[in-house]
């Protein structure tokens, strides 16, 4: 399996190795934030329940851990896993898409029996993951053989001689087959800290990076502070970044869940300063939303205990991106001169004038710009021009060169910059055969951008446009004509539940996760060129996903500088004879929800 590669991780070494390299008590800032060390800090993360494996199980956890960091208000540094056997194979789906998310996977991987692995029995097994991981190549936490203290695993573990002895053995074959993005977190139970015993399992500074405690699911009458008080003391003189690798709450009386979560992250952020990472278990009994009380206090408590507030964020610069913020745009049906200025005014009058973007189709062969342009650049709108494809040979053959010089020149007569969009979702399926290739689709592309450059033209700000899913399957990447040659780079993607057969319900997070790391890697500004939603039996759901499509940009995803929603009744561009409600009138509370949004800072003051 290739390595995922984001923003965040596409470091050397993992997040609690760069701790250690600083100090045992100075954390390194995540990536995303410049990377620098910073005293202070803590890594935040979560395990959410992953067993199942049907593709409809995997979507649903992606969901829930990007509504976890929605709710939170910011990336998790850590996603933990559920353990995987001895023999397992791993990395499985899970690790490339946390790292795509931006976070750091935390592997659990249980032990065979000590001294077959002392024997050197096991090595087959070793290598194969070791390999596994190194080809992997992001950084990743391994917690090998966690709760090794515990009784009911003596027959496989046996002794502390023979424990430590396979842990050096597993660490030194990792080494010597190149798996230098692992950092070795060692985690023995909290019980073990608190009974003096834990230390006997400790296989020597060389061997371990960080140092660990393995809780339990207390009953909130066993306070936090009780639980990992050892922990905390003792732990603090390895010298190590020291790690609470799973802890969690179950219900108690009304409001007690809430209020030891409370508490526990008040220990954290003033009691336990030497812990630099902490992973709450969210599956089972211990989920952090099993009441909203615990839920909300889950996500405050996250924000508090980080001890970190994240520096502004350097983001691309370019042409037509706002100074701060994102913009709102919009695609409506198409009408009269009557017509089509009503249901703008319409729009504005609902989004409090925010909508900065008017986005309208013109398939190749039609003259454009049209009225439509000029009419939006009266009303501070900037255009966007979706200006269809035909074969993309023929136009680099010269064919349509007279067409393409007087479209030129045409645009650069406006006087005013526009988004031109030519030849969106190039990667789909339905427009194959005129894009016939990556190579010959950039050839053209940069056959059409000389043209315009030759015509100085130079108002054109030229927007590439793939389809969501193709950066999540591959397909989109290879058409990317590069930097030089794209001022935006963008996506569309939808929520398709539950109007078509076998969708499932689908943030606006996670159908631009790929995108987003994608063109995070790029440097490019990035735009949602087309999205929306579809209503279902929940009359919340479609203004729930407009609100999370706000909150997504303004705390995961930033480098989001433009969203245009297709208000208008369309189907996918895959499959055109497909007629779906999209618009925001949907219902009044879809209506709201955008109204509302718009009035926020991050929408209202882009320019």
């Amino acid at each position: 399996m290739p390595p995922v590669k984001s923003a965040r991780s596409a470091k050397s070494i993992s997040l609690l190795a760069a701790i250690a390299a600083a100090t045992a008590t100075v954390l390194a800032v995540p990536a995303s934030s410049a990377g620098a060390a910073t005293a202070g800090t803590r890594l935040m993360g979560v395990h959410l329940d992953d067993s199942a494996n049907p593709s409809s199980a995997q979507a649903a956890w992606k969901e829930s851990l990007l509504q976890a960091e929605l709710d939170a208000g910011r990336r998790l540094d850590l996603v933990s896993t559920s353990p995987y056997g001895f023999g397992a194979t791993f990395p499985s789906w899970r690790e490339p898409w946390i790292v795509q998310n931006g976070s750091e996977p935390v592997i659990n991987w249980t032990s065979a029996a000590s001294a077959g692995i002392i024997k050197g029995a096991k090595d087959s097994t070793l290598a194969a993951r070791a390999d596994a991981l190194a080809a992997f190549g992001s950084p990743v936490v391994l917690e090998f053989a966690p709760g090794m203290d515990n009784p009911a695993l003596a027959s496989t573990i046996s002794t502390p001689a023979n424990f430590k002895a396979s842990w050096i053995h597993v660490h030194n074959l990792f080494a010597a087959h190149g798996a230098t993005n692992v950092s070795w977190a060692w985690c023995p139970s909290a019980t073990s800290w608190a009974n003096g015993t834990a230390m006997q399992w400790y296989p020597g500074s060389q061997y371990v990076d960080s140092v660990c405690a393995q809780g339990a699911t207390v009953t909130p009458d066993v306070s936090f502070a009780s639980e990992f008080g050892a922990f905390d003391a003792a732990a603090a003189t390895l010298g190590k970044p020291m790690m609470i690798s799973s802890f969690g709450v179950s219900e108690g009386a009304d409001g007690a869940k809430a209020q030891w979560l409370t508490e526990a992250y008040n220990t954290l952020a003033n009691t336990f300063t030497n812990v630099s990472a902490v992973i709450e278990d969210g599956t089972g009994a211990a989920a952090m939303t099993t009441t909203s009380a615990a839920e909300s206090a889950w996500a405050a408590g996250v924000s508090q205990a980080a001890l970190y507030t994240a520096p502004a964020v350097t983001l691309p610069t370019g042409p037509l991106v706002p100074a701060s913020g994102t913009m709102l745009g919009s695609m409506l049906t198409k009408g009269n001169k009557t017509s089509e200025p009503a249901a703008w005014d319409s729009l504005e009058a609902m989004s409090s004038g925010n909508v900065r973007m008017a986005q309208t189709i013109a398939p190749w062969g039609d003259t454009i710009p049209t009225w439509r342009d000029t009419y939006n650049i009266s009303k501070g709108r900037i255009p966007m021009i979706s200006w269809g494809g035909t074969t993309t040979t023929d136009i680099t053959a010269g064919t349509y060169d007279s067409y393409i010089r007087s479209t030129a020149t045409s645009i650069k007569a406006l006087g005013s910059p526009v988004f031109l969009r030519w030849f969106w979702e190039m990667d789909g399926t339905f427009f194959a055969p005129q894009a016939v290739s990556p190579a010959a689709f950039k050839a053209a592309w940069a056959h059409i951008h000389t043209i315009f450059d030759s015509v100085g033209a130079t108002n054109a700000v030229w927007v590439w446009s793939p389809t969501a899913y193709g950066f999540t399957n591959g397909n989109a990447q290879p058409f990317y004509p590069g930097n030089d040659l794209v001022d935006w780079v963008a996506a569309d993607g939808f929520n398709f539940y539950p109007m078509v057969p076998n969708s499932s319900p689908v943030s606006f997070a996670s159908i631009f996760t790929a995108f987003n790391a994608w063109g995070t890697s790029v440097g490019k500004p990035m735009m949602v060129a087309a999205t929306g939603s579809l209503e279902n039996s929940d009359p919340m759901a479609k203004a729930t996903w407009i609100r999370n499509m706000a909150r997504t940009v303004q705390v995961l995803d930033p480098g989001i500088r433009a969203i245009c929603y297709l208000d208008e009744p369309s189907g996918s561009y895959s499959n055109p004879g497909l007629t779906l409600p999209w618009q925001l009138t949907t219902s009044t509370n879809a209506s709201q929800a955008w109204s509302d949004i718009a009035q926020q800072p991050t929408f209202a003051n882009a320019r």
